[in-house]
């Protein structure tokens, strides 16, 4: 059974154009599958059925194209994103490690304050302590009848 290129572009709801486009696609189509009766050029169901998948095959074959370009797009733009991200990091780590240092250095200078006030205060109370004992060596060397009586 043999079809025309006409039939073929009805069943196949596509243009006669478009059913030659596909039987050029495929090498040697019009030797293998071809036969012509008058001027009217006939397809067998061999060349039938390659014309009605060749369309699919080169459609899916396209497709295919543009989906690979389409990922291969998106995973450049997300090495892009990756790699910013990766700086982010890099300088977010190095300021906690400055705030950090910042923080130890804080803690060491308050140790060291801490330590200061200490020793104002212990000098503090042996002054303290020295007067005491001052004011107390004072009333002893106050006259015995001032002493009973609080007159200064």
């Amino acid at each position: 059974m043999s079809i025309t290129i006409k039939e073929i572009a009805l069943e196949l709801g596509i243009t006669k154009q478009a059913v030659q486009s596909r039987m050029n696609d495929i090498e040697d189509f019009r030797d293998k599958y071809t036969t012509k009766s008058g001027n009217k050029l006939l397809v067998n169901e061999e060349g039938y059925k390659l014309l009605s998948n060749g369309g699919n095959n080169k459609r899916l074959a396209n497709l295919s194209l543009g989906l690979n370009s389409l990922i291969s797009e998106q995973l450049n733009d997300k090495k892009v994103q990756i790699n910013k991200q990766n700086q982010q990091i890099n300088e977010l780590h190095k300021m906690l490690d400055d705030a950090h240092k910042i923080h130890l250095h804080l803690l060491d200078e308050n140790k060291k304050l801490k330590q200061q006030l200490n020793q104002y205060k212990h000098k503090d109370e042996k002054s303290e302590d020295n007067n005491s004992l001052y004011n107390d060596d004072s009333k002893k060397s106050k006259p015995i009848f001032s002493r009973l009586f609080h007159k200064e």
